[in-house]
């Protein structure tokens, strides 16, 4: 069931014949990314410089209020997100990666670090004196994706960042993503899992859905090198411990350099109804992983 349909329904369930089961968080993940791309020829370059400043990314994070994010569109049953692992995904989500708290004067500082000032409308221009805004591309099919977006266009407007919603078909955004490079930023999400080699192609450094510079020859920075190392030995080694440590590392790189700046997932809710005996949800398995230990009570 969907989170905004929990207050009506929790309301109705002691006078219906139905139970609703919390499962903790969703798998998936909701993130922004930044193009930062040299080879998109459309990419204006200032923007180009911007976004592939870590200080930048790092300033957009610390300005989004995830915690209004959560109260406000999912009515309190989301997480906020820092981890391309889910919470759930407890064999190798790594709880001890870099935090981005909402804090604008942090967010503030990072800017001024990188020359940024406000002009005298207060919003902010880089060293050159260009306009500090950027287009946002959401789909024009997710209800909570453009809820969402018009949360971060008030959050950015407050420490002088001028974002410009655009709503757009998926298959536009994936043809941008994948095809001709023609965006600044993107809001998005993907499935997700509990194996963290499922996410090759977009974490490789040569991987088609790398999102902010895709099929690289060469990985462009450290950074991704390191990430290219890391899948490359976790996907051969057998030992769990070991795995576990390069897909923290993984988590930690990613945490840091934030090529995805990740917002909130989801509750996963399950509601059931009384009829059925020996049921388990979980976030995962769904409401009938265990089906044949379910049974219908007399």
């Amino acid at each position: 069931m969907r989170g905004q349909d929990f207050p009506l329904l929790k309301k109705q369930e002691k006078t219906s014949d139905y139970t609703i089961y919390r499962c903790g968080p969703n798998f998936g993940e909701s993130f922004i990314v930044f193009n930062q791309n040299p080879n998109a020829s459309n990419l204006d370059p200032a923007k180009l410089k911007w976004f592939t400043d870590v200080r930048f990314r790092r300033a957009i994070a610390h300005a989004i209020d995830k915690d209004s994010i959560i109260d406000n569109i999912y009515n309190t049953l989301g997480h906020p997100q820092f981890s391309p692992m889910s919470m759930s995904a407890k064999a190798f989500y790594n709880s001890d990666v870099r935090r981005y708290s909402y804090d604008l004067k942090e967010s503030a500082k990072l800017l001024t670090e990188m020359g940024f000032n406000k002009n005298k409308d207060g919003w902010l221009e880089d060293d050159q004196g260009n306009p500090v805004e950027f287009q946002l591309l959401v789909s024009d099919s997710s209800s909570i994706g453009k809820k969402v977006a018009n949360y971060l266009l008030d959050d950015l407007k407050k420490i002088g960042i001028k974002m410009i919603f655009n709503p757009m078909t998926f298959q536009i955004i994936v043809e941008k993503l994948d095809v001709d490079y023609n965006f600044e930023a993107i809001l998005i999400g993907l499935t997700g899992g509990i194996e963290p080699n499922s996410g090759k192609n977009v974490w490789m450094s040569s991987g088609r859905l790398h999102m902010w510079y895709p099929k690289q020859e060469e990985p462009a920075t450290e950074w991704e090198e390191e990430i290219d190392t890391i899948f490359d030995q976790g996907v051969q080694e057998f030992d769990q411990q070991k795995r576990k440590a390069l897909y923290d590392r993984w988590q930690e790189i990613a945490a840091e350099q934030l090529p995805f700046i990740h917002l909130v997932t989801p509750a996963v809710l399950y509601s059931v109804r009384n009829k059925f005996g020996n049921i388990n949800p979980t976030s995962y398995g769904g409401a009938t992983h265990n089906i044949e230990e379910i049974y219908l009570l007399p």
